[in-house]
């Protein structure tokens, strides 16, 4: 896997983990979140976007619904707050606890 990859796969599987508790939901947004990175890499790197347009509108609506939930969570949230707000290794290992299902 190359470090786009693998950093696409990160950035997918933590927020799908972060905003759903249903597997399915899990991997629906995985796969949303995952589509989505590959348009924003697309557009940065000049390359061509293999998505229509309307498919790149649809997307853009959810991932701004996506980003809203993120944000919500965590500033209604004081524990979450302190989290992110924690060097790397504590928000790492808040992420590594919450895809392992650890308390």
């Amino acid at each position: 896997m190359t470090g786009k990859e693998e950093l696409k796969f990160r950035l997918s599987q933590r927020i799908s983990y972060f905003l759903e508790n249903s597997p399915p939901k899990r991997y629906e947004m995985f796969q949303i979140l995952k589509t989505a990175y590959d348009i924003r890499s697309a557009t940065v790197h000049g390359a061509k976007i293999k998505k229509n347009l309307e498919d790149i509108k649809r997307i853009s609506i959810m991932i701004d619904d996506i980003l809203r939930r993120i944000l919500n969570k965590i500033i209604s949230n004081n524990e979450l707050k302190l989290i992110f707000a924690a060097e790397q290794k504590e928000f790492e290992k808040y992420m590594d606890k919450l895809i392992f299902d650890i308390n």
